[in-house]
């Protein structure tokens, strides 16, 4: 049966009520009446390009099957790519990018997804000696490449044992103080969200409270989890105040200005929030602006009059907004920001629902689920759920609560927590929780702001439709294809394709639009006279600007020993005041190399009269090249089918063909004609010299060369500046990661490594029927005696819902 997860102390819902009814009665120190007005933030349509641009920003939401997983495991995943002012799934960016990064930035490894009707499903498999602690999976578009790194998704991974997060009591803790708005203005109460994280990025399990330079008590502080706090007091004129932790450790507060503004939020309603603002008495008669942004789009903007009043309440509508943080501003009449303060807004959700259900197709040691999804109204939803099963101890637990990062989770905030709460006040509880997760991580978001788009007619960064590969395209001697026509031919298990390129005036060949996944052989050819002008070698431009990790250079380095390359993901340049330099030719004097002799015979004793060697400018055929040796009749020059033959040496059998000291064959019996299969095996053009032995001197092929021997020596490369190898003219392209089955992957797995898998169930793309509803049937053994359940979805209308329960059997 499904047991409520329940993460929230009897501490929260007395401060929840409280707050509730302060809020509501409390209107300052002089008592002054307020005034709810109505705000009506319904946004305008945008005109200004940058308006247009802000609103077709991409969102990516990641769901990961697990975010506690060891060395050598996979990392399962679900994204979502919304795009558009109501955050639609957006079939816009048919590339998602995703990489495995730690907490520098640095990153250890990255794919590319196929985006498909707005939805990823992939994998990563997690390098081996990848060091325990804490990652982050990375996932975004080219085009979000615009909006800078805010824009990107960015969920924590736990790599490695559990008990590799616990934290050090030994070691130093860091607090910091988020006061509501931006500062304390003193006077007034004021709320504040506080953090206590050891250095090594554990939460602190210490408990605090307020206290002045007298050291008397004049705040609670309430802890939610570890490491997360809030409080609210009023600090007096000229008061210093201290946090005081259980353990020992002291912490200043900011000191409180004597004049300024107040921002405070009640952000618990689903559809509207409560703003309060609050000013010192040398602004009674002030206007202030009131601005709310989603994204860089602005949703609200409203002036408030105070009117000599030191307290204005009003509300603010949250329909119509898409999902996200909002960015709530004050400013004054210079237009000077006095206070911010950001709250989550919803958007149009989905709920889903997971149950326990008897099902007679359930086999032994099987479970069946039955998954709900539904609107608002509870009318059924049509539609792609995924859905995880992991195993839930209580140190994975609470880890994962204390790590909770608000701009990260994006599903799970309405999760179960107890039966004798009405499902209104567990969404309300969820929103609060969030909300001082927000005030806690106000830095992060303050330093992750989007980038101003000055450039509307040159962006950055074009919408990607598919992989691509830039490169330099040389011929085998090295030298630079310029303004050249180039033909590229794709080999895979599944796809042969062609297509043929024009490389610019810089030798640079771009193949865009590549829908490949796995590893794809790439040829490269272009017109010439022999095999060694056709050839193309194309050595791709590096994609690797940043700083990388360790693991990822040497993963790159093997893959490039491998010459397997992964899609190009170049850096827009700058070339502002670079000065093109004239191009200059390099040339050497070439030294005549001698060809490479046979194994079997020394060429310097061979007849000049008994080879004949191929003039690549002017090559003849294989039938033209054996005619001009003496010894050797040709017959049917010209027809389709030519012999050779060797009168003084016939009687004593047939002629014996090797090609690079490999005997080919004879023609014992008539049954093929060696020459016609030597010509439809190698072109004439590949062929550097040909020689004819006959008696002694084919002694070395024993009583096969009686007959006499025409040894076919075909070009090596011994011949060119560079050594030359035919595997130049190609490479292999690392296309799109491979979707592996979760359910084939454990069964691949070695049995020591399933049993270290926390994940037990993972199905991405689950559907529902016209009763939006699913069934599903779970494996499931005695050891696993409680686990956690989560599953998400997004519409294609690009309504979000999310479920997260625990399950016992």
């Amino acid at each position: 049966m499904l047991k409520e997860t329940s993460y929230l102390t009897i501490a929260f819902i007395l401060f929840l009520l409280n707050f509730n009814s302060t809020f509501a009665q409390y209107s300052g120190p002089n008592e002054l009446a307020y005034e709810y007005s109505s705000v009506n933030d319904l946004p305008e349509v945008q005109e200004s390009a940058r308006d247009s641009l802000l609103a077709m920003q991409e969102k990516v939401y990641l769901h990961l099957a697990d975010d506690f997983i060891t060395n050598r495991s996979m990392l399962f995943f679900k994204g979502y790519v919304l795009n558009g002012p109501q955050r639609d799934l957006s079939n816009r960016s048919k590339v998602l990018k995703v990489e495995l990064v730690d907490n520098s930035g640095e990153v250890l490894k990255r794919q590319f997804h196929s985006i498909s009707d707005g939805m990823v499903s992939g994998n990563l498999e997690i390098p081996k000696k990848t060091i325990p602690g804490k990652y982050y999976l990375k996932a975004y578009t080219r085009w979000m490449q615009n909006f800078g790194e805010a824009s990107y998704a960015k969920k924590p991974v736990f790599i490695g044992k559990t008990n590799s997060f616990e934290p050090n009591e030994q070691t130093e803790v860091e607090v910091q103080v988020f006061p509501e708005g931006g500062k304390l203005v003193s006077g007034h109460q004021n709320r504040l969200v506080l953090t206590a994280e050891s250095l090594d990025g554990n939460p602190s399990k210490a408990t605090a409270v307020i206290v002045d330079q007298n050291d008397k008590i004049i705040g609670e502080v309430t802890q939610y989890a570890d490491g997360l706090y809030t409080t609210a007091f009023i600090p007096e004129p000229g008061g210093n105040y201290t946090l005081k932790m259980s353990d020992g450790s002291a912490y200043p507060l900011p000191m409180a200005v004597d004049q300024g503004y107040l921002l405070q939020v009640n952000n618990l309603d689903a559809n509207k929030s409560r703003l309060r603002v609050i000013a010192s008495p040398e602004y009674y008669q002030s206007t202030v602006k009131l601005v709310g942004e989603v994204d860089g789009i602005r949703y609200l903007e409203r002036n408030i009059e105070m009117n000599g009043k030191g307290i204005v309440d009003l509300e603010v509508a949250k329909i119509g907004i898409p999902r996200g943080i909002m960015s709530l501003k004050l400013f004054d009449s210079s237009g000077y920001e006095v206070a911010n303060r950001p709250i989550w807004i919803d958007g149009e959700e989905v709920n889903i629902e997971v149950k326990e259900i008897i099902d007679e197709q359930t086999e032994d040691k099987e479970i069946a689920l039955q998954i709900s999804v539904t609107d608002e109204e509870n009318n059924p939803v049509q539609t792609e759920v995924a859905l995880a099963i992991n195993y839930s101890a209580e140190d994975r637990i609470s880890l994962s609560e204390n790590n909770t990062y608000p701009l990260d989770v994006e599903f799970f905030t309405k999760s179960k927590i107890s039966n004798q709460n009405s499902y209104a006040e567990q969404e309300r509880r969820s929103r609060f929780l969030r909300d001082i997760m927000l005030l806690a991580k106000i830095d992060d978001l303050k330093n992750s702001q989007l980038e101003e788009l000055d450039d509307f007619e040159n962006l950055r960064y074009p919408v990607q439709n598919g992989l691509e590969l830039i490169g330099h395209a040389y011929d085998l001697q090295n030298r630079l294809l310029k303004n050249t026509s180039v033909k590229v031919m794709a080999f895979s298990e599944d796809d042969l394709w062609v297509r043929d390129l024009q490389t610019d005036s810089n030798g640079l060949l771009v193949l865009e639009n590549l829908q490949l996944e796995g590893e794809t052989e790439l040829v490269f050819r272009t017109e010439g006279d022999d095999m060694w002008t056709r050839l193309v070698k194309v050595i791709p431009v590096s994609n690797h600007t940043e700083e990388l990790s360790k693991p990822l250079k040497k993963e790159i380095k093997v893959q490039e020993r491998k010459r397997v390359y992964e899609p190009s993901f170049v850096e827009p340049q700058d070339t502002t005041g670079l000065i093109n330099l004239e191009e200059v030719v390099v040339s050497e004097k070439k030294v005549k190399k001698n060809p490479a002799p046979s194994i079997l015979f020394d060429i310097d004793y061979i007849a000049p009269s008994q080879i004949r060697y191929q003039d690549p400018e002017r090559p003849l055929t294989i039938p033209q090249l054996l005619l001009g040796i003496p010894s050797v009749v040709v017959s049917g020059l010209g027809s389709m089918n030519p012999t050779a033959t060797i009168p003084r040496a016939a009687r004593l059998g047939p002629i014996l063909w090797v090609v690079d000291g490999l005997p080919i064959g004879q023609n014992n019996y008539g049954i093929f004609n060696p020459l016609v299969e030597i010509m439809n095996l190698i072109p004439a053009v590949d062929v550097q010299s040909i020689v004819v032995l006959i008696g002694p001197e084919a002694a070395a092929y024993g009583t096969r060369g009686s007959g006499g021997v025409f040894v076919i020596t075909t070009r090596s490369g011994a011949e060119l500046d560079t050594n030359i190898s035919r595997k130049d003219g190609k490479l292999t392209f690392q296309g799109y990661e491979p979707v592996i089955d979760f359910k084939d992957y454990l069964q691949d797995k070695p049995k020591r490594l399933r049993e270290d898998s926390t994940t037990i169930y993972w199905n991405p793309s689950i559907q529902t029927d016209e009763a939006g509803k699913a069934v599903i049937r779970v494996p499931i053994t005695e050891k696993w005696s409680e686990l956690n359940i989560e599953a998400s979805t997004v519409t294609n209308e690009g309504r979000i819902g999310g479920y997260s329960a625990k399950l016992t059997n």
